[in-house]
């Protein structure tokens, strides 16, 4: 079952596999060269079985050393780190993820420990991957026809009896489900089902209730085939 559709995307949709790592007795200086080469701000630290043990920002790398000022037309401080490791200044322990970790458990998490973005390791704290707090939102947000297409999919699914005499219209993730029904009953199980697709901000319930032998279900054309 696809975590996306039912409301729990995981961080295994968002996260990359290809991720840049220093090592502990890299030297602060070819980590602050590299990660502006590269144009990061941090990279996760690993030991020589690609455990994750720190967390590298440009920020950690510049601090707690003796300042210097450099002179110039703008006066800029520096710290002398060319004798100190990644290791002596990457924070520790990182904040990780695992690749079950749902997208907002992530971003909560981000939000609490203030960073951007996070290491995702397995259940022996081996590196898989990286997410960042954009590669969570690209999951999340979606196209009202993404929307609507999923929720057509959960009904056809679970309730393909409905499916058939439903419509569904999506507005700014807004779900309109319309429609004539001959059990009420069915209804509150199609608005749970509709709620919990990912992007769904609300559910309107638009269905009546009547006899599908006194006449003819919302939705069908001419020739009897459901209409979308």
């Amino acid at each position: 079952m696809d975590g996306r559709m039912f409301g729990h995307p995981l961080v295994r949709d968002a996260m990359t596999a290809d991720v840049v790592v220093a090592l502990v007795d890299t030297r602060a200086p070819d980590l602050v060269e590299l990660l502006g080469a590269l144009r990061l701000r941090a990279v996760p630290v690993v030991d020589a079985y690609d455990h994750v043990v720190g967390f590298a920002a440009r920020s950690d790398l510049l601090r707690g050393g003796p300042a210097r000022h450099v002179p110039g037309r703008h006066k800029r401080l520096r710290f002398d780190v060319s004798r100190r490791t990644v290791g002596a200044l990457m924070t520790t322990p990182a904040v990780t993820v695992t690749p079950e970790t749902t997208v907002v458990g992530a971003g909560r998490l981000m939000t609490e420990h203030k960073v951007s973005r996070v290491p995702v390791v397995d259940a022996e704290n081996t590196l898989r991957g990286i997410v960042t707090a954009g590669d969570l939102l690209k999951v999340v947000h979606r196209s009202d026809e993404e929307v609507r297409a999923d929720v057509l999919d959960v009904l056809a699914r679970f309730l393909p009896t409905l499916r058939a005499v439903t419509r569904v219209q999506v507005e700014n993730g807004t779900v309109t489900l319309l429609g004539e029904v001959s059990a009420a009953s069915t209804i509150p199980l199609a608005i749970h089902l509709a709620r919990h697709v990912t992007g769904v901000v609300d559910v309107v319930d638009r269905y009546r209730v009547g006899s599908r032998e006194n006449s003819h279900p919302v939705g069908f054309g001419r020739a009897g085939a459901p209409a979308a």
